[in-house]
């Protein structure tokens, strides 16, 4: 069926139960190639690139061979597809997307989404962080071509931008602010090679870091990461001091996908939070909107979070999956 599946070589996934093979190789029709994903560290990316990274001798030769059999095309062009993700973005800054996105802080607070983000308890200085758009579809496609095939909703969102630490924009996601639309959130990340995250380029790494799932629960924590639907892995803690990372999730002990999460950030030895607090306040913003400070919030994130065997054992008292 055209998948492999094995040990991941790049996160050194099974070292204790050689049994779990979370790294495969897989087959995508659409576009007729072999693409790698570890399903432990989330990397992602083309076999081409996989191998490029993990046995450069080989890959030297593969592009040989290539260049070989596509000797009616240049050599800039029969190399350039294994060298890229699935999806490659175009060096854009966020000047480039126009007038169709306009900074929260820059809009009237009559405008629906000032409005909407007021109602969150969201603090005005946040508004900085958050954008709009009335055409939300245009402003992916602007980012990135390759998104021009999709059907995405060209309707009116919140917008917030992942970046890289150097400040390159490597993704999108968008938050309907109007009732009963099926796709609340999209998410669309352009580079493959990179972690799915809201904030990474204003973390200051020698403070206390707080890593939250949502991008507005986020906002309400000071030097703060959202993972924006993706996960807790190596690649979005690089640089940061793992004993001043604390991992609050969603209040959710029954949710699979937050369980799960942090497990995996359990094993990447940081700090998890395990809410004492009453389940029906689900995230950090409904914390807030019943009325508990940002500040209580962190200082109880840090006083309930632990780490180690410590962790592992109390999310097995605090899960309910």
């Amino acid at each position: 069926n055209k998948t492999a599946l094995f040990r991941c070589p790049l996160c050194g996934d099974s070292e204790k139960n050689k049994r779990k093979t979370r790294g495969s190789v897989y087959y995508i029709r659409e576009f007729d190639k072999f693409c790698y994903k570890c399903f432990n560290c989330s990397a992602s990316m083309s076999f081409g690139a996989f191998m490029k990274i993990q046995y450069p001798q080989i890959y030297a030769e593969y592009k040989l061979d290539v260049m070989k059999e596509n000797a009616g095309f240049t050599q800039s062009h029969s190399s350039k597809e294994d060298d890229k993700p699935i999806n490659t973005i175009v060096e854009v800054s966020q000047g480039d997307i126009g007038s169709s996105l306009v900074c929260l802080k820059d809009l009237p607070d009559t405008h629906p989404a000032v409005v909407y983000c007021l109602g969150r308890m969201i603090p005005r200085k946040r508004f900085q962080d958050i954008h709009f758009t009335d055409r939300f579809a245009d402003v992916v496609c602007k980012l990135d071509a390759n998104q021009l095939a999709k059907k995405i909703p060209n309707d009116s969102r919140i917008v917030f931008l992942m970046k890289t630490k150097d400040d390159r924009i490597i993704g999108i996601q968008g938050r309907s602010i109007a009732d009963g639309v099926d796709l609340r959130f999209v998410t669309i990340k352009f580079d493959e090679l990179e972690q799915k995250s809201f904030g990474l380029n204003t973390v200051d790494a020698s403070l206390p870091v707080f890593i939250t799932e949502a991008a507005i629960d986020s906002l309400f924590l000071t030097n703060s990461i959202a993972i924006v639907g993706g996960d807790v892995s190596e690649t979005l803690i690089s640089g940061l001091n793992k004993r001043h990372v604390y991992v609050a999730l969603d209040n959710e002990p029954r949710h699979k996908d937050t369980v799960r999460r942090m497990e995996s950030a359990i094993k990447l030895g940081l700090n998890v939070c395990f809410w004492d607090i009453d389940s029906s306040l689900k995230d950090i913003n409904m914390m807030v909107k019943a009325g508990i400070t940002s500040k209580e919030i962190m200082q109880h994130i840090i006083s309930h979070s632990k780490s180690g065997a410590q962790a592992s054992m109390k999310l097995k008292q605090w899960s309910k999956v």
